[in-house]
């Protein structure tokens, strides 16, 4: 049983690899381990999770919503109703979500990915850089953050020496050969030597 608490609110949060990137992999959860709270919270967590998992973004949307009279001091509830407005488009509520959630606990990593993932939805792509940064000082071996960092530099800053360092390291960090990285690393480098020989000419 995962438990909850206030000191260090780090509730069971729905997170894959790609972050809501363009890949879209099923989401596969990662527990994280805190302090107890009441059975009763806890129970209408998982209930929340599993509408997630479910993919009925518009009920666990209101889920969060609900739990937030009972545990508004809980960052991981704004984290995950930020998540779920993000699925259903809504980039305004979702960004307010996230940044409560971080208001709430500045240590605690998933807020700043949700938080950055956000602010890309909403075209701060400035600000997106600077929570990825952060949250990858707070979590350095989340593959999943070098992962959306790349992604950032690569399609919105176009950014490309930046974006092939991010994706060099999402793959080192992933401990595993990954087809699609492979292939976007080897587009960088080809993009890079058309761009230096270009210059050079």
């Amino acid at each position: 049983m995962w438990t909850l608490s206030v000191k260090a609110p780090a509730l069971l949060l729905l997170l894959w690899l790609s972050g809501c990137s363009l890949l879209q992999p099923a989401p596969a959860p990662v527990p994280e381990v805190i302090d107890p709270l009441t059975a009763e919270i806890e129970q209408r967590y998982q209930q929340g999770l599993a509408l997630m998992q479910q993919n009925a973004w518009a009920d666990a949307t209101a889920h969060w919503q609900t739990m937030l009279e009972q545990g508004a001091e809980f960052a991981g509830i704004y984290t995950n109703l930020a998540l779920a407005q993000l699925q259903q488009q809504d980039y305004a509520a979702g960004l307010a979500a996230a940044e409560k959630s971080r208001q709430l606990d500045e240590h605690y990593c998933p807020a700043w990915k949700t938080l950055a993932l956000l602010q890309r939805h909403n075209g701060d792509f400035s600000a997106a850089e600077r929570s990825y940064l952060t949250a990858a000082d707070c979590a350095p071996e989340d593959a999943d953050i070098p992962f959306n960092l790349g992604i950032l530099y690569d399609l919105y800053l176009q950014d490309l020496d930046n974006a092939l360092q991010q994706y060099q390291r999402a793959q080192q960090l992933a401990g595993e050969d990954d087809s699609t990285l492979a292939m976007w690393i080897t587009d960088l480098q080809r993009r890079q030597s058309s761009r230096v020989a270009g210059e050079g000419g």
